[in-house]
């Protein structure tokens, strides 16, 4: 579960690091190629949405890590506000108003229901194994999913930087 939260909030927090866009997207509209991150992650395609990160090579997910990724993202709303500010002639800074499920939220609920059904039996003998516990927290996590997440507002403020082939 450590590997999968660290997974989530390294894509939370790598919006900074938003690479550049494919074709279609105009490489010199750096409000563009935030917009084109976001909605491949509200559509769930976690594969394009990392294409727009600075270090793609580094996130590597398993199926089930994806599956909840989609689930998280597709309650995902964003909103550019107002047009990239050019910080140097290299450089530049998009404001987003992100509303997305609260991810502490979401981790402490399945935690306690994992916590309920996980280790809930009795004496020694009740102890699941390792891929047990995996399912456990899996369902928990999707039970958390299904019926309902809290939601948090933030602002933030992605970094870019225009790079040979467009805006990292």
């Amino acid at each position: 579960m450590k590997r999968l939260t660290a997974a989530v909030l390294a894509l939370l927090l790598c919006l900074g690091l938003a690479a550049c866009g494919q074709k279609k997207v105009d490489r010199q509209d750096a409000a563009a190629v935030v917009s084109a991150y976001f909605d491949a992650l509200k559509a769930g395609d976690i594969d394009a949405a990392v294409t727009y990160l600075e270090d793609d090579s580094a996130v590597t997910l398993e199926q089930s890590e994806r599956d909840m990724l989609k689930k998280l993202y597709s309650k995902l709303e964003y909103e550019i506000e107002g047009k990239a500010s050019m910080v140097s002639s290299t450089e530049s800074e998009v404001k987003v108003k992100v509303t997305a499920a609260n991810i502490q939220d979401m981790y402490q609920k399945a935690q306690s229901l994992y916590m309920t059904v996980g280790v809930g039996g009795e004496g020694e003998d009740a102890t699941l194994s390792a891929e047990d516990q995996q399912k456990v927290m899996q369902d928990a996590v999707d039970s958390v999913l299904e019926n309902g997440l809290t939601t948090s507002e933030n602002e933030v403020v992605v970094g870019l930087t225009l790079k040979a082939d467009g805006w990292r």
